[in-house]
């Protein structure tokens, strides 16, 4: 994911979901703060943190392992 950000201020510690398969995930950009799994128990919600700075872009990677 891409979070573009063009305000000339930043973002400490920003959130950011996924809803992916269930399994276990690496997570690059970012970092884990909670993985949830779905009521209907098909995937999982990952809520990741994330510094997204002034005027720039963040980028968070999550790949299966």
């Amino acid at each position: 994911a891409t979070v573009t950000n063009l305000l000339l201020e930043r973002f400490p510690k920003g959130r950011v979901r996924f809803v992916v398969p269930p399994g276990e995930y690496a997570i690059a950009g970012g970092r884990l703060e909670s993985k949830l799994l779905s009521d209907d128990g098909r995937f999982h919600v990952l809520a990741v943190r994330v510094d997204i700075p002034a005027s720039d872009i963040a980028t968070i990677t999550v790949k299966p392992l």
